[in-house]
């Protein structure tokens, strides 16, 4: 018995897609924090994000990771006690950031929140951030930032001859990040 039907196939539920890939040699990941009783002001530097992000519909999930034995501050003494005493690098080697709400701006270019888990010292926390992003000529420069207090990842308060570093340590990161697998939206197909 033939029976007339019209199906509907929906590739991918209709909705645009595209990867966007972190590279460690594209960026970088900066740390900001105030000494105190001093003004001290200690600047922190290291590789950039690695991993990758889906756009489904205009939003982006997924995660990426960060290699905190790479971080530096200028002080090679001040370093070591980081890496070694205070982050514990040899337990703890990364940093990831899984990324559960992150509306792109229009046209990539823009401001746009974000929201995420921040697992750092073995300690996941929820955190929110502010990305800006820009396109020119099909490459796509993005900086976010966010804040963390440092007793949340149960990380000992840094402390050096009298001066301790304060608890709310300011986060950027910076990369060009590699657009891939965009697809077009999908096309809904009949057939009989």
């Amino acid at each position: 018995m033939k029976v007339l039907m019209s199906v509907f196939v929906l590739f991918f539920s209709a909705k645009s897609f595209a990867d966007y890939e972190f590279l460690k040699n594209d960026g970088k990941i900066e740390f900001f924090a105030k000494g105190w009783p001093s003004l001290l002001k200690i600047n922190g530097l290291g590789e950039g994000a690695y991993g990758h992000l889906k756009e489904t519909d205009g939003y982006l999930s997924g995660k990426i990771n960060f290699d905190l034995k790479t971080l530096k501050t200028g002080i090679d003494l001040r370093d070591q006690h980081m890496k070694e005493k205070y982050l514990e690098v040899e337990k703890f080697p990364k940093a990831s950031l899984k990324i559960s709400s992150f509306k792109l701006p229009k046209k990539l270019s823009g401001k746009a929140k974000f929201e995420g888990v921040l697992d750092l010292h073995g300690v996941s926390k929820k955190i929110t951030g502010v990305a800006k992003i820009k396109t020119l000529n099909g490459n796509v420069a993005l900086r976010a930032n966010f804040k963390i207090k440092i007793s949340d990842y149960k990380i000992k308060l840094p402390s050096f001859k009298g001066i301790t570093v304060a608890e709310d340590v300011k986060v950027e990161i910076s990369s060009d990040v590699k657009r891939v697998n965009s697809l077009p939206k999908a096309k809904t197909i009949k057939s009989l």
